[in-house]
């Protein structure tokens, strides 16, 4: 399994956790309701996900299949 998910598994909650707030937005129809709270929510899960992937990178943690070649 570690072949097919590449990443940490930080990233991996991350994600679930983006998800599930997603779903969540979805099944209270947020974004018909209150679309300022739907948007400003949605650009914070985006603001939280960059900035935790960017600042939690580690030197030498593998990103790709393939390694990434220095030019």
């Amino acid at each position: 399994m570690r072949e097919i998910f590449i990443g940490p598994l930080r990233h991996w909650l991350l994600l679930i956790g983006a998800l599930g707030i997603l779903w969540w937005m979805g099944t209270t129809q947020l974004h018909t309701h209150n679309f300022k709270l739907f948007f400003s929510i949605l650009f914070g899960i985006a603001i939280a996900i960059v900035a935790t992937v960017v600042f939690s990178h580690r030197k030498g943690e593998r990103i790709t299949r393939e390694p990434l070649e220095d030019d």
